[in-house]
């Protein structure tokens, strides 16, 4: 196990907000059911690795 600290503004400092462009696999049920309910795949994507990169940090911390 090995011990990361991640200060999220001193890296969006450094990186910036720059987009990347990913190609994104999802089943096919899934994908009915987020065109039916216009959901933004992109942004609920990047929402949950934000607050994933934020949950490992803290638990990193501990």
């Amino acid at each position: 196990m090995s011990l990361l600290a991640l200060d999220m503004e001193e890296y969006t400092e450094k990186y910036g907000d720059k987009a990347v462009r990913k190609n994104l696999t999802v089943p096919a049920w899934l994908n009915t059911f987020g065109e039916t309910n216009n959901i933004n795949f992109s942004k609920v994507l990047q929402k949950a690795l934000t607050v994933l990169a934020i949950e490992r940090t803290v638990v990193a911390l501990k």
